[in-house]
């Protein structure tokens, strides 16, 4: 058959150096001869694709569902958005809100809950402050609770526009050599 195979070929007797640019092309391939599995670890870099070579249409089901699983995985670790003073979502996506009760008082209701209970940093949009008692954030909701002291000589429970950032954080704990 007079073709050359991996295992009639010295180890390291062709890399990309010796070849010509061009010389191996899509004709020159069998079908299944190029495999996940047999490119080196950093071979194929987005650098090195040819603009337009990878489309969704090229991709196979399986690595269209790969992608798709990882971005569904962690869809739900960070959620941010804005809110008006009524309670109505203005901005963002992946919660509502419904009213605690009283001024002032607002539930963070996320559409898919945390992996672990999540950081929550607010910010209030008008004259006052905003905050997220961390002992009223839960997996899957959170009450934000609002103050201000614009009209009174002590903060007082207040409906104001907020925004928030709900997230968790995966990062390995390392430890700082000092």
């Amino acid at each position: 058959d007079g073709a050359v195979s991996a295992s009639k070929l010295l180890q390291g007797a062709v890399t990309s150096i010796a070849l010509a640019d061009g010389a191996v092309g899509e004709k020159a391939l069998g079908v299944g001869s190029v495999t996940a599995h047999a490119i080196a670890d950093g071979a194929v870099s987005a650098s090195k694709l040819l603009k337009g070579s990878v489309t969704a249409e090229a991709l196979s089901e399986s690595a269209v569902g790969f992608i798709a699983d990882k971005v569904l995985t962690h869809k739900a670790e960070a959620i941010f958005g804005e809110v008006d003073s009524a309670g109505r979502v203005l901005r963002g996506g992946g919660y509502g809100v419904d009213r605690a009760g009283g001024a002032g008082a607002y539930v963070l209701k996320f559409r898919l809950p945390f992996t672990e209970k999540p950081v929550i940093i607010v910010t209030a949009q008008g004259y006052g402050v905003c905050y997220a008692p961390s002992h009223e954030v839960q997996l899957d909701s959170a009450v934000v609770r609002c103050l201000s002291d614009l009209l009174t000589a002590a903060p007082v429970e207040t409906n104001l526009d907020f925004s928030f950032y709900a997230g968790v954080s995966h990062w390995a704990e390392q430890s700082v050599a000092g």
